[in-house]
């Protein structure tokens, strides 16, 4: 364990990023591996969300994107966070969202993982400590943050969801988009009930994977939704006359055709034959 850590520290040591807390320097206590981080300025989100509850939807995007960035740069190394919690997510005043780095950064392949941040936000590989970890371990905790923040509570745990799904109950944990208006949310909502799904295989694999899916929903959604009201009610009220106009005319051009149709031949004059 000490090694991982020490591995683990060390390469976050050499990551600068505005979303990541910053690893200052690493050195030994007594045979201990311990770093010196940069201390985070501003509450963390436990604290916000403790005195105000959930966030509005563009501070929930501006919150999530600021830790998707730190994930992608601890994923594209190689680690892992494995704790990725309201308490280790800070909000200074300046706005730029910092993620916690320690805690929990391993290299992938290691088994065990030991943390101390709340059940809520762990993924079922973790809780039943089997499974392979990857960056969709991340995204489950990521996607349960993303909850807290929009719903103000925490998720049901992955191991009282599992308990449910053995024994033939439905999936005790209610989606955001059943509990939330899904206009307001644009693409959300889903993307976050994505990212908390049991079956790592069914989360998306990346970071990238997960932001893609959301704008692509969002996307969908926003075009939906931007229409205001009046412009739908401006819409109907030209709509109906031309749609009219269009039926008044096809109607003229079959009775016009079928009068066509059945008028009857002119004769052709016949000459009379003289005789000779």
């Amino acid at each position: 364990a000490q090694a991982a850590f020490r591995s683990a520290t060390r390469l976050l040591s050499t990551l600068e990023h505005p979303n990541l807390e910053r690893v200052l320097r690493l050195f030994d206590a007594n045979g201990t591996p311990c770093c010196l981080l940069a201390a985070p300025r501003g509450a963390s989100l436990a604290e916000h969300l403790r005195n105000h509850g959930a966030l509005d939807p563009d501070t929930t995007r501006s919150v999530m994107s600021g830790v998707a960035a730190a994930l992608e740069v601890i994923h594209d190394h190689g680690l892992l966070h494995l704790a990725v919690t309201p308490e280790n997510v800070f909000l200074p005043d300046d706005g730029q969202v910092v993620l916690r780095s320690f805690h929990g950064a391993i290299r992938q392949g290691v088994d065990s993982v030991v943390a101390d941040h709340a059940v809520a936000y762990l993924p079922p590989e973790v809780t039943r400590g089997t499974g392979a970890l990857g960056p969709a371990s991340d995204i489950y905790s990521f996607c349960a943050l993303a909850y807290h923040c929009q719903t103000g509570q925490a998720p049901i745990t992955a191991q009282d969801r599992l308990s449910a799904e053995q024994a033939g109950e439905p999936d005790p944990l209610e989606t955001v988009a059943s509990q939330l208006d899904t206009g307001s949310l644009g693409g959300l909502g889903d993307a976050i009930d994505l990212g908390l799904r049991l079956n790592p295989t069914d989360r998306p694999a990346s970071i990238a994977d997960w932001r893609q899916s959301f704008e692509s929903i969002d996307w969908r959604r926003r075009v939906a939704v931007s229409r205001p009201p009046e412009a739908d009610r401006e819409r109907r009220e030209w709509l109906s006359p031309m749609l009219l106009g269009a039926l008044f005319s096809i109607l003229a051009a079959i009775v016009i055709y079928l009068l066509i149709l059945h008028e009857p031949a002119s004769e052709s004059p016949v000459t009379p034959i003289e005789d000779t």
